[in-house]
C-alpha cells in the first residue's frame, strides 16, 4: 500500500495560489479601472466648467441688450445633450458709492432646468424722458 500522508497538503496548497492568482488579476484590473473612473470624471467636470463659462458669457452678453423685467430673474441655458443643465440667474444689486446699478450674473449647474429659456434679447430699457 502506499503511504498517503505524503500527498496530503497539495489540495490546499493549489487553493492558496488560486486565491492569490485571483486576487493578483483583481487588483491589476483595479488599477486600469481606477484610471478609466478619474479621466471620465476630469473630463465630466471640464465639460461643466466649460458650459458654465459658456453661460456666463452668454448671460453677460444679453445683459448688453437690455435689462431684465424682473430681480432676480433664471433662465436655463441650452445644453449640449450629455451634459446637465445650466442656470443663468440675473440679480440687480444698487452701487450706493457710485450712484449707478451692478448686475450679479450667475450660473449654476442643475439637475433640473428653470422653467424660463434663455431669451434672444432682452428689451431695451425706455428711454428718459424729455426735461
Amino acid at each position: 500500500m502506499i503511504d498517503q500522508s505524503a500527498r496530503r497538503g497539495y489540495a490546499m496548497l493549489l487553493v492558496v495560489v488560486f486565491i492569490a492568482l485571483v486576487n493578483l488579476f483583481l487588483v491589476l484590473s483595479y488599477k486600469q479601472l481606477a484610471t478609466a473612473i478619474r479621466i471620465e470624471t476630469l473630463r465630466r467636470t471640464t465639460e461643466q466648467h466649460d458650459q458654465t463659462i459658456e453661460a456666463l458669457a452668454a448671460g453677460v452678453a444679453l445683459l448688453e441688450t437690455g435689462t431684465p423685467t424682473e430681480s432676480p430673474s433664471t433662465y436655463a441655458f441650452p445644453a449640449a445633450p450629455a451634459v446637465s443643465t445650466t442656470d443663468i440667474t440675473f440679480e440687480y444689486q444698487e452701487d450706493h458709492a457710485e450712484g449707478g446699478e451692478i448686475w450679479l450674473v450667475t450660473a449654476t449647474p442643475s439637475a433640473v432646468p428653470a422653467a424660463n429659456d434663455l431669451p434672444e434679447t432682452f428689451s431695451p430699457p425706455p428711454p428718459p424722458p424729455p426735461p
